[in-house]
């Protein structure tokens, strides 16, 4: 599977990603429901709405789980990008 930190990410996109997540950082208990920003935690992780990663030749599936995703955010480019109260804050939003 190719890791998200194999690419390279334009500055764009990771101002993009950094802006998206402080702003859920701020308002997301403003929120109607945390579940609201589920699809936006998703797709600033840049993870898929069916949680799983891959599917590998043998036809096995890599599940999307919390703990997946707490590892993923603690990688690049998350992990520098990203203070660790917001990262942990993403996990817990991905999985409401």
């Amino acid at each position: 599977m190719k890791s998200i930190s194999d690419e390279n990410l334009s500055k764009d996109l990771l101002q993009i990603i950094k802006d998206g997540f402080e702003f859920i950082n701020k308002f997301y208990l403003e929120f109607e429901s945390k579940r609201e920003a589920t699809p936006a935690c998703l797709n600033l992780l840049r993870l898929n709405y069916d949680h799983f990663l891959d599917i590998n030749d043998d036809a096995k599936i890599q599940l999307l789980t919390p703990q997946v995703a707490k590892n993923i955010v603690n990688k690049e480019p998350y992990l520098s990008l990203l203070e660790e109260n917001v990262r942990m804050l993403a996990v817990e939003l991905s999985f409401i």
